[in-house]
């Protein structure tokens, strides 16, 4: 075989992957180091994540805050007890059990108060009386309240249901079931080692990928565990860093798995294979994980700080994905040298990893063939492209609600019971927050014209605050929260029924809820999505220029120039056999 020209052994990524494979014990023993002490620290100085949203100068942020302000007594979350029954609610038995139900939960720890759905005061019994609710409000945010409240609460309401012809389930923000992890990471793991399986035949380099990303997505959620102690981090930041942790994990490994097994099958030793692969592969690694660091952190140009957290906490899992790819792998690599083709899979050809080999692959006659095809092979998916992506400009942003839910779930039961007895609209109230400034007649104006509004179902009396300053009003619109009908809506509320039914008065009214405030983050969203693409492409053009030293390619010696492994001597394949350094 022609000797090629060996790496180069100046470069700081050179050095340094020189440096880990010659002690890959010491490069291993540095990451148990570090690996405790993060996991000391987040169980030490960790933080806990939370369920919290702002939506800053929104009008349900202004709604929100009102609300705050002047019904302390409504500052904590809230949850509907939905009651169900094959005859009528308003039955003296079932009327007796319902009435038992709200007895036992005004005695729970923490809760406040509980309304009478038969006065219609914080509940109400449905037209045909075999659905009926009832809102219990608690003195904290659900995050906030310790761990048993809820469970005693939910335990507390079915004994007092059971043996009765009342079914009841839950709904609202106090009791809300956050995303669970596990189930989909365990399936997409599986699929990963099935599909490594059969590409490398053998168990070892398999694995790898596999147990190195996870370990790059623990390192990453205890990061931010950590960071969580210093400033808020919301609960759905770990499912994405997670998501998106474990795909990188694996693909940043397999790049510099693969050019070491190629290295290995080429003649080099173990160590200098693992410096070889993690010198060249691995600058691809650091300069994939930059761009999609930056990108993700970019989601800061949205302008919501949950939103600029996910991105974060993503990023972090990215960043150790690559930590992890170019110092530890390496380390590994060089210790395990050709034990890293040992227990094949029966039945599945090992593939030779070799470079002369790889040229006789079905992927590499692909690739010659695209090649060879470039501009069909340009036009072609890039118009499919663009006719995949065209429906974005219609999309309709927002959050799925718990109609979207698994119908084995407490909220997707309550969702079907409420829209079977009230309307579909009865799912997403509109909360409107009236600063009356002293005159409660306004907010029985405001609410005789919003009952009056168009796909308005219902409108409740204004309930004014303890200090008369302000007044709540509950919206229900007569479509889904999720129905396109229900923002229109949310838009005629503001821009034309509030601001004619409060002209010539000095207050002010502002609409939130759940529904509303998906609405403006949508907004907000939307509004920024060209700062946000901007950002993206301009950072990423960045750093591929700077990786590949040119704007839009490198010359065509330097493209065809690639690095190959020097070919060891005789003595230096016989000394590596023997598990010794050649001299």
């Amino acid at each position: 075989m022609t000797v090629t020209t060996p790496p180069s052994k100046t470069g700081l990524l050179a050095r340094l992957t020189g440096v880990i494979a010659a002690h890959p014990w010491r490069t291993i023993g540095i990451w148990v180091l570090i690996i405790v002490g993060i996991f000391v620290a987040a169980g030490t100085i960790g933080g806990q994540l939370q369920n919290k949203f702002t939506i800053p100068n929104s009008d349900a942020q202004k709604a929100t805050d009102l609300l705050q302000r002047e019904f302390p007594a409504r500052a904590g979350d809230s949850a509907t007890i939905v009651f169900h029954t094959d005859g009528k609610l308003t039955d003296a038995q079932n009327k007796a059990t319902v009435g038992k139900i709200i007895a036992a939960a005004k005695t729970v720890d923490h809760v406040t108060g509980a309304g009478d759905p038969f006065a219609k005061q914080g509940g109400s019994i449905s037209t045909n009386g075999n659905v009926g609710f009832v809102d219990v409000q608690f003195d904290g945010q659900g995050w906030d309240l310790p761990a048993n409240v809820i469970p005693d609460f939910k335990d507390a309401t079915a004994q007092a249901a059971a043996g009765s012809s009342v079914q009841i389930a839950y709904t609202g923000q106090a009791v809300e079931e956050q995303p669970q992890q596990g189930a989909s990471e365990l399936i997409g793991i599986g699929v990963a080692i099935i599909i490594l399986l059969i590409v490398f035949g053998t168990l070892i380099p398999a694995l790898i990928p596999i147990i190195l990303a996870i370990l790059a997505v623990a390192l990453g959620i205890g990061i931010l565990t950590i960071a969580a102690g210093f400033t808020d981090f919301n609960t759905i930041t770990p499912i994405l860093a997670s998501m998106i942790g474990l795909g990188v994990g694996i693909d940043y490994s397999l790049f510099i798995l693969t050019r070491f097994r190629q290295a290995l099958h080429d003649g080099a030793t173990p160590k200098d294979a693992a410096a070889v692969a993690a010198s060249t592969a691995g600058r691809a690694v650091i300069f994939a994980g930059t761009t999609v660091a930056i990108s993700v952190v970019g989601l800061a140009t949205v302008g919501l700080d949950f939103i600029t957290k996910m991105g974060i906490g993503a990023s972090l899992s990215v960043l150790t994905s690559v930590a992890i790819a170019v110092t530890l792998l390496p380390a590994v690599l060089a210790l395990l040298g050709h034990k890293v083709d040992r227990l094949k899979i029966p039945f599945i050809k090992t593939p030779d990893d070799s470079l002369a080999a790889a040229k006789k692959t079905v992927v590499a006659r692909w690739g010659r063939f695209v090649t060879s095809h470039a501009w069909v092979f340009l036009i072609v998916p890039l118009g499919m492209m663009l006719l995949f992506a065209a429906p974005v400009a219609v999309v309709q942003l927002g959050a799925a609600d718990a109609g979207t839910a698994p119908k084995s779930t407490t909220q997707r039961v309550a969702y079907d019971w409420l829209a079977e007895g009230f309307g579909p609209g009865f799912n997403g109230p509109l909360i409107v927050a009236v600063d009356t400034k002293g005159d409660l007649a306004v907010a029985d104006k405001l609410q005789q014209a919003i009952a009056a509004t168009a796909n308005v179902a219902a409108a409740t009396p204004a309930m004014p605050s303890p200090n008369k300053q302000a007044a709540i009003i509950t919206v229900y619109a007569t479509s889904s929260p999720q129905d396109t009908a229900t923002a229109d809506l949310v838009t005629t509320l503001r821009d034309t029924t509030i601001p004619d039914a409060l002209k010539g008065t000095d207050a002010v009214a502002h609409v939130g809820g759940s529904t509303a405030a998906f609405d403006d983050i949508s907004a907000t969203i939307f509004s920024n999505i060209p700062w946000f693409l901007l950002f993206v492409v301009g950072i990423t053009i960045l750093i591929l220029t700077m990786a590949f030293r040119s704007l839009l390619s490198r010359s065509r010696r330097r493209s065809r120039r690639s690095c190959r492994v020097p070919q060891p001597s005789a003595s230096s394949r016989s000394s590596s056999r023997k598990g010794t350094a050649p001299a």
